[in-house]
């Protein structure tokens, strides 16, 4: 959900959904991110983004390392984002939108023996498109 409170400042909520495997899919990385986002625009078809939100995040290991004794495990995490995107009319009533954020979120991952992970942390890019329909 998306609003203009005037010519140059906008406010965003969103609830989104993420998955992603890392370590040759030793772990599966699943998130529901509830977020907050201030825009400015600079230009009307071009906006920036900071904003933060709630990381509700669920870790499922493999079967080899849970049998190994990591649990799996649900976590929340408040985190940070910054970015930049575009809006474009596609009609009256509806516009294209796309984005693209950096999201800081300082959650520990576990070491995984052999280092499975090999450096992968917890921040990551978030690629954003879609239609936004005027009520």
């Amino acid at each position: 959900m998306r609003a203009k409170l005037m010519p140059a400042i906008g406010v965003e909520g969103d609830i989104g959904y993420r998955q992603e495997k890392l370590g040759n899919d030793a772990l599966t990385i699943r998130q529901w991110p509830v977020t907050v986002t201030g825009l400015l625009y600079p230009l009307p078809f071009l906006y920036g983004a900071l904003g933060g939100g709630w990381y509700n995040t669920t870790f499922d290991y493999a079967d080899v390392y849970n049998k190994a004794g990591y649990a799996d495990e649900t976590t929340r995490k408040f985190g940070w984002h910054l970015g930049a995107g575009v809006e474009l009319p596609a009609s009256h009533s509806i516009k294209l939108f796309g984005d693209v954020r950096y999201v800081f979120l300082d959650q520990k991952l576990k070491n995984l023996p052999d280092a499975v992970l090999d450096g992968d942390n917890a921040n990551f890019y978030s690629i954003n498109a879609g239609l936004l329909f005027r009520l």
